[in-house]
């Protein structure tokens, strides 16, 4: 078989950190994601009109 016919698949991930205020489980999942050099983006819900 050709090496041509098999490519590895390049994906590209985004990791959304669904918080809010004075979320005690959302501050430790920040800190982790913090210590692991992981990026991601963090949005606060409580901003959001659709999530109230």
């Amino acid at each position: 078989m050709s090496d041509g016919l098999f490519r590895k698949a390049k994906t590209v991930n985004q990791l959304i950190l669904l918080s809010t205020s004075a979320c005690h489980l959302c501050e430790q999942a920040e800190a982790l994601l913090q210590q692991l050099d992981i990026t991601y983006q963090k949005i606060d819900i409580a901003e959001q009109e659709q999530w109230q």
